[in-house]
């Protein structure tokens, strides 16, 4: 999936992402933007205790998320 996040700027805390990257448990999971700098994100996902950190420059994780349409929180 490229460019779903066609810039890191759109990107501020409290800003729910979708992952998704077609395996089983992997599609639609959510995350709530915790805070940005320059470099990355701090993700916390609806169905984990621990957050994650995610770099812009990371293609395993950004070429998977985008900006959630629809979420549960």
């Amino acid at each position: 999936m490229d460019g779903v996040i066609p810039n890191t700027s759109m990107i501020r805390p409290g800003t729910v992402l979708e992952y998704s990257d077609g395996r089983p448990g992997h599609s639609g999971a959510l995350a709530m933007v915790i805070s940005v700098d320059g470099t990355g994100m701090l993700l916390q996902f609806e169905d984990r205790a621990d957050d994650t950190r995610v770099r812009f420059n990371d293609p395993a994780w950004m070429d998977f998320l985008s900006i959630a349409t629809t979420f549960r929180y």
